[in-house]
């Protein structure tokens, strides 16, 4: 995963603070079932992280329309491993993607899938 965290401004921390806030209410309100969920929450942050820094070349490449988090899918089913979700039109064989526009299977450490959009 990520080493080093983004330098925010002073706006971005007491946003962060705010959001921080909230969640430490939800989770007081929402008892063991949602602290339970506090490690799952902290790597989405990290994975949305990865995918903002990697967005602009990943929309850049053919076919790739969208980037999103979401879970990795495999067989049409979702496993329970957290990946940056590169959306492309249409699904295609590895074979006929050009190398440019291969989705790698990583960045930094972070799982990647390629799921078809819409």
């Amino acid at each position: 995963m990520l080493d080093k965290l983004s330098e925010w401004s002073a706006n971005d921390r007491k946003s962060g603070q705010r959001t921080a806030d909230a969640w430490r209410d939800f989770f007081q309100i929402g008892g063991k079932d949602a602290l339970d969920r506090t490690e799952e929450i902290t790597e989405t942050a990290k994975l949305s992280e990865v995918k903002d820094k990697h967005e602009a070349s990943l929309l850049a490449m053919e076919n790739v329309v969208g980037v999103a988090v979401g879970m990795k899918m495999t067989g049409g089913k979702p496993t329970k491993e957290w990946s940056v979700l590169a959306l492309v039109e249409k699904k295609l064989a590895k074979s006929v993607v050009t190398k440019a526009s291969l989705v790698p299977g990583e960045l930094e450490g972070t799982p990647t899938d390629v799921g078809r959009s819409g």
